[in-house]
């Protein structure tokens, strides 16, 4: 399908060139156009000076640019030649503006916007860096129809035509989203190729990362240097630093310094914490955080994390003046700080981590969806224009599922630039693969889009998309993806916000939406068929489809309680996966542990428990507090813990006996058991035992695993231990175990340090030496 040939016709002021809104002022010359090609005759020639382009590194771009009007037209722009003017075409000229200053990297409009003065006996294309004329090369190639949709060949939308115009006047770039923030933009192929046509290139970074242990990593520093790590549970453990420490603020900001000798074009220094919740528990940092804790049982942090940026930015001021310092507002040190004020070179980077993932402007029904807009409001008080977004899209964990949140998204970015002063935005679940992922690339190229123009109306974005890329099947395409957009009508009514993962994801869908999707796909692969390469495309989306709509079969047969309709589901999302894994259009390696691993597994367990033969009945010791988190860090005095059987002597003297507990599917409901007790504080830890017979000595294998820490012991042995978070996957955790003759007593310390996030408990199962599930 061909765009219109009116797309080469003069607008009335307003122009949306594919993405970048610009700006056309043509007092005198209302109506008039330049002829950049007509007729099979170049119109222009290009009137490039070799030491700007040379200088500014932008020959490819030049050549893609010559390259792709030729494949448009079959016409390549000649040079000018020695005659100069004598060839009568009108010169499309360069004209560096030079470069900003160091205090104005910050100025999106200056590092990475363009203006384009038309004329009839002049075109020049001026900048002030290699970024801004880049922008304004793709720009004019988007106004003429061209569009990178997905990354490759497959992707790409380079229409026919007879004839390319401009119109006379003054095309200035729009404010668009400052793109530092999104540094997948560098380097090169195919996925940077797609970020640059795209106006998503970089010319400055700003990264806010998870840092400290890359610049203070352990294994260099922990043994000779305990003192600059975190104190939990009375030891000193490499989970976080002690910020307060006057020699870990100094060769922090040692580090700081290297960093940016060693980054010309970093804009701040990344200092957020390491990606875990194990703070310094010493009275220095403790004295730092406000009193209370969160919703989760959880302290705020911010001040501390605030205290220690806000030391390594004076550290630094001297002698990077124009540099920053950068961290997240990020679990808990989300919130902004109530007695430490970040200091002018502080940005900040607001994270979705514990906000709604599924409804991203202000919705009645998610109070959540509010609560982050507030958010973003207090950090932009506090941090005028040095705020940017942390976003999760698609949303992390799903292992590339379809996850139709690409309108919302794209209303969000427009509310977060033009209402919330927002002024930049990282994703997570970026394209970083170099391949066509064929459920998700409408999430990457609609963000995109909206990002390099925050004016437009998602919709129209949507629409433009499915015209130039599905063609003959691009309206049944576009009411597809419309109909699967419905899932923000969802309200998650048991749940404070949607979050990462499978976890209920499929809550958001339902039976009358995926049937009609299913009429939608099928009319645009019957509308595509045999008419390439739209019919492509049509297929790689179409086995996305079938991937949800297996997944969803699977959770669906297993809620009505049909077994092997629910397996059989699940084993086509595994030749699903295969099917996508060959046509190169998933990261298939993450859909097998999402999907088909973790995601078949819990359903399974959930529903099915004794078929797959986890164990539900248990005896319980506790629940014990664990406001300070250390549980896992610490030894009761009790441990280890030999046999169930017997109370047990706690720490002031008292006696606690095991009590039964019967989980009512595969993983076991800590969470319902601490309900039950009533227990007066918010985070926990506990005991769970069971007793195995054996007839004879016997290896076996524990598989297990659960989000929280925990300890395995068998008759007072440890057999397994994991002191810190992790995303939990059934059967993920393997250990073979050597069971005496007789009776044995299996006891895990279930230490959880999160309330409220994740389900608290343990998945636990058995194989025997021949390695068959033992279902007894």
């Amino acid at each position: 399908m061909q765009y219109p040939q009116s797309i080469n016709k003069p607008r009335r002021w307003r122009i949306v060139l594919g993405g970048m809104l610009l700006l056309v002022i043509t007092p005198a010359a209302f109506g008039h156009t330049v002829s950049i090609v007509s007729e099979n005759q170049a119109g222009v020639c290009l009137d490039f000076r070799p030491e700007i382009v040379k200088s500014l590194r932008l020959e490819p771009q030049v050549e893609e640019f010559i390259a792709y009007i030729c494949e448009m037209t079959g016409v390549r722009l000649p040079a000018r030649s020695d005659e100069g003017d004598a060839t009568g075409l009108v010169p499309v000229r360069l004209e560096y503006l030079g470069p900003v200053e160091p205090h104005q990297r910050m100025n999106t409009q200056l590092i990475q916007g363009y203006q384009i003065n038309v004329g009839t006996d002049a075109i020049t294309i001026t900048a002030h860096s290699r970024l801004g004329f880049q922008n304004a090369l793709y720009a004019l190639l988007d106004r003429w129809g061209c569009r990178w949709v997905m990354i490759g060949k497959i992707g790409e939308v380079i229409p026919r035509h007879d004839t390319l115009t401009l119109p006379v006047g003054v095309i200035q770039s729009a404010p668009s989203y400052n793109s530092s923030m999104q540094s997948v933009a560098n380097g090169s192929g195919p996925v940077a190729d797609w970020w640059r046509r795209n106006r998503g290139g970089a010319e400055y970074r700003l990264s806010g990362q998870h840092y400290w242990f890359y610049a203070m990593p352990p294994d260099k520093h922990f043994k000779e240097h305990p003192e600059w790590y975190s104190l939990i549970g009375g030891k000193r453990v490499p989970r976080q630093l002690c910020t307060t420490n006057p020699e870990v603020i100094s060769k922090m900001v040692e580090v700081a310094k290297q960093y940016f000798q060693k980054m010309p074009t970093a804009l701040a220094f990344p200092i957020d914490p390491w990606d875990n919740l194990d703070y310094c528990q010493c009275e220095r940092c403790r004295a730092l955080d406000p009193k209370g804790v969160d919703e989760r049982g959880l302290p705020y942090v911010t001040d501390r994390v605030v205290h220690f940026a806000n030391a390594v930015a004076t550290g630094i001021a001297k002698e990077w003046p124009d540099k920053y310092v950068a961290f997240y507002a990020y679990n808990n040190h989300t919130e902004p700080p109530v007695n430490v004020m970040p200091d002018k070179r502080v940005c900040v980077g607001i994270t979705r981590s514990r906000f709604c993932l599924l409804h991203l402007t202000p919705n009645d029904g998610c109070q959540a969806s509010k609560d982050y807009y507030e958010l973003v409001a207090k950090w932009e008080k506090l941090c005028p224009g040095r705020v940017w977004t942390y976003e999760y899209e698609p949303i992390s964990w799903t292992g590339g599922l379809p996850c139709p949140i690409y309108l919302e998204r794209g209303a969000s970015i427009a509310k977060l630039f033009n209402k919330c002063g927002i002024v930049g935005g990282w994703t997570d679940c970026v394209p970083a693969y170099n391949k066509p992922l064929a459920a998700t690339y409408i999430n990457t190229y609609m963000e995109r889009r909206m990002k390099s123009d925050p004016s437009q109306d998602p919709r129209e974005v949507l629409a433009d998309m499915c015209g130039g890329f599905f063609g003959p099947a691009a309206e049944s395409m576009e009411k597809y993806y419309l109909e699967l957009s419905k899932v923000i009508e969802h309200k998650h009514p048991d749940r404070y916000a949607v979050g990462f993962g499978a976890d209920k994801y499929h809550e958001m869908f339902n039976k009358e939406m995926i049937a009609n999707a299913r009429v939608c796909m099928d009319n645009a692969i019957s509308a595509a068929s045999g008419k390439e390469p739209y019919a492509e495309r049509v297929r790689l989306v179409d086995l996305s489809q079938q991937y949800l709509e297996a997944y969803l079969g699977g959770v669906w047969f297993a809620q009505a309680g049909d077994y092997q309709k629910s397996v059989d589901a699940f084993e086509r999302v595994g030749k699903l996966i295969d099917e996508l894994e060959k046509a190169d259009a998933i990261d298939a390696k993450d859909a097998r542990r999402r999907i088909y691993n973790t995601a078949r597994l819990k359903i399974m367990a959930e529903h099915f428990p004794d078929k797959l033969g986890f164990v539900r009945k248990w005896k319980i010791l506790g629940p014990f507090d664990n406001s300070r988190r250390d549980a896992s860090w610490r030894d009761d005095p009790f441990e280890p813990v030999a046999s169930i059987d017997k109370p047990v002597r706690l720490r002031n003297g008292n006696t606690m006996r095991w009590v039964n507990f019967e989980s009512t599917q595969g993983h076991l409901e800590m969470d319902v058991f601490v309900q039950r007790k009533k227990a007066p504080w918010n985070i926990s830890y506990a005991y769970a035992g069971l007793k195995l017979e054996s007839q004879q000595p016997r290896k076996v294998q524990f598989l297990m695993d659960s989000f929280f820490p925990f300890k395995v012991f068998v008759n007072g042995r440890q057999v397994f231990a994991r002191l810190y978070e992790n995303a939990d996957c059934p059967d993920s955790r393997v250990v073979t175990v050597d069971l005496p003759q007789g009776e044995s007593h299996v006891v895990f310390k279930l230490c959880q340090t999160v309330a409220g996030s994740c389900p608290w408990g343990v998945y636990f199962r058995m194989k025997d030496a021949n390695g068959k599930v033992i279902t007894e």
